[in-house]
């Protein structure tokens, strides 16, 4: 062979080498890196999702609450109040 065949391939598989070896440093680290964003991402939608529910959860809970609170009224004005007594309002029933 000559020194400039020699020189050639040589060269080239250094050459070759080296970017193989970079490919697959950078290819690891910007795996890393979007692995790292997608979690943190999966993590701001579960919160999201949680806040949400809290949200239903805490709407269903006043709506119950306040439907609960004219169970007694519904019964009496009906005639068929178990305690035949007038209801007793709660406190928050009777503030303006």
């Amino acid at each position: 062979m000559k020194l400039r065949w020699k020189t050639l391939v040589t060269t080239s598989v250094v050459l070759g080498s080296l970017i193989a070896v970079l490919y697959h440093l950078l290819a690891r680290a910007m795996i890393d890196n979007y692995l790292a964003v997608e979690k943190n991402f999966t993590g701001q939608n579960i919160s999201r999702v949680f806040s949400v529910f809290e949200n239903a959860l805490g709407s269903l809970e006043i709506t119950a609450t306040d439907w609960a609170n004219w169970d007694s009224v519904y019964l009496f004005a009906r005639g068929s109040n178990p305690r035949g007594s007038s209801p007793g309002f709660a406190g928050e029933a009777s503030v303006v």
